[in-house]
Order: C-alpha cells, then structure tokens, then sequence
C-alpha cells in the first residue's frame, strides 16, 4: 500500500508542481508585463517627473544600452537654443506655464474660453503633457483648438472640452521655439518662474524631428545628456517595454529553474524511499 501512495506521490507532484507554476507564472506575466503602445511619431515629448534618474530612464538604458552621463542633469530653458541645433531637429513647442496659468484662472472663473495645442502633443502625448483634458480627436493641422468651459457640480469644477472649433484660438499653450523671439520669451518665463519662486521650472516641450533614424538617434542623445528629464517617445517606449518585459521573462525563467531543481529534490528523494521500500520488503 504504501509503495503504491510513494508511486502516486511521484507521479502526481511534478503534474500539478508543474500546471501550478505555469498557471502562476501566466497570471504573473500577464498582470506585470507591459503593453504600452508606440506612439507612430518620430518626435519627442520631454516632461519631469523624476527630477532624478529614476527607474523609468534606468530600464530604458538597460533596453537601449545608451551610458547616462551626469545623472543629475535635465534640460532648463538654457539648454533650448542649443537643442534646436542639433541633428534632426525640426521645430519645439515649448509649453508656456505664463499662459497656462492665465487660462486655467480664466476657466476656474466660469468663462469659457478656446484654446490651441500641437495636434502631435494630443495624438500621442496627452497623458505625460497633462493635456489628457483633450480626449478628443485632434485635427490634422499643425495645431489643434478645443472650446473649453468649466461646469460646477457640487462644488467640484469639471472641465468640458468641445471638439476641435474652427474659432480663432484665445490662448496659444504652447510657444514654438524661433530664435528672433526666444530672448524675449526666456526673460518673461524667467521672471515668471521668479515671482513662483520655481528655480529653473519643470520643462514640458516637444520636440519634432524630420525622420524616424533621427528621432532615435536624439532620443539616445538626449538621454546620455539629459538622464534627469523625463520622455516620450517611440524609441523610448520601445526600448522601455522591450526591457521591462524582458525581466519579467527572466524572473519567470529563474522561477522555473528553481521549482525545476526542487521538483528532481523530491521525486530523487520519494525514488530512494521508494527503493527503500522494496529492500525492506
């Protein structure tokens, strides 16, 4: 009898050792692994989050290979010029916080008002800009303009978003980058960001590149350069999500070589008692 419950215990421990691991190991995978989309865009949106070089750029170099310089670097308004100059580049659209903020006290007011933002920013960034507000399907122009109001309900303001109106937009939210106007802006978000006591401000811009090679090579550069700001990008997610779900993987292939190894433990320990069994019989 009891040479016939060790046969049962050899047979039935790695089958259900085995249907429990990979009904885990499913479960984990799909709960953890990554399924963010590449955005179809070449360009590049830079936000701040971190303000560090956080997690999010660690898997990314570790995906991309790109070695981080000064890790406590990020891009300020200072840098911008520059930026624009180099390879790839084609425009920036620099978010302007001086009419940001004018816009939301004239929405938190009642008034409604219309507002214009790069159709790109809409399309593919609407959640690492802020500007998820903006679900709407964005025009296919270079910017795009929704009608805002604000409705009170209970207190509580909540902003509505039209669709895209062919109205002349009230507040542009973002200035496009030109070098015969950029010293007056840099001074007016200078002083802006010294009444708020803000320092050198949080940058939110985007970047647009004239081909696919280049928006890659810039993100890889950017990131070298700039491994305290934050990104958007197809190159980022793609290297990102490749990465991310790549440890997932191996934390899955450690897993199983370790209930591999505990698995041939007990079926060589229920085989020697087994063969105890029948010396003794």
């Amino acid at each position: 009898m009891r040479k016939t419950v060790l046969l049962i215990f050899m047979l039935a421990v790695p089958i259900l050792t085995v249907c429990t691991f990979i009904s885990v190991a499913g479960v984990y995978y799909v709960i953890n692994r990554s399924t963010d989309e590449v955005p179809d865009t070449s360009s590049i949106y830079v936000y701040t989050v971190d303000g560090e070089f956080g997690e999010l750029n660690q898997v990314y170099c570790k995906g991309s290979g790109v070695v981080p310089g000064d890790k406590s670097s990020m891009i300020t308004y200072k840098d911008i010029p520059e930026i624009s100059k180099l390879e790839g580049v084609k425009d920036i659209y620099i978010l302007n916080e001086i009419v940001l903020w004018d816009f939301q006290d004239s929405i938190m007011e009642g008034e409604s008002k219309v507002v214009s933002i790069p159709s790109e920013i809409v399309r593919y960034y609407s959640e690492c800009s802020g500007m998820s507000m903006y679900a709407k399907e964005p025009s296919d122009g270079e910017y795009s303009v929704f009608e805002c109001h604000t409705e009170v309900v209970e207190g509580k303001y909540y902003k509505e978003v039209a669709a895209p109106s062919s109205a002349e937009p009230e507040y542009s939210l973002y200035y496009k980058y030109d070098p015969a106007t950029w010293d007056q802006f840099a001074q007016e978000m200078n002083k802006h960001l010294t009444e708020r006591d803000a320092g050198d401000g949080d940058i939110s811009m985007l970047i647009t590149t004239r081909s696919a090679d280049d928006g890659k090579a810039l993100q890889q550069r950017l990131m070298k350069d700039y491994p305290a700001s934050n990104y958007g990008s197809a190159e980022f997610t793609e290297s990102w999500v490749k990465a991310y779900n790549g440890n997932i993987n191996r934390n899955i292939t450690v897993a199983a070589v370790i209930t591999g190894v505990l698995l041939i433990g007990i079926e060589t320990g229920l085989g020697l008692l087994m063969k105890t069994r029948k010396k003794d019989a």
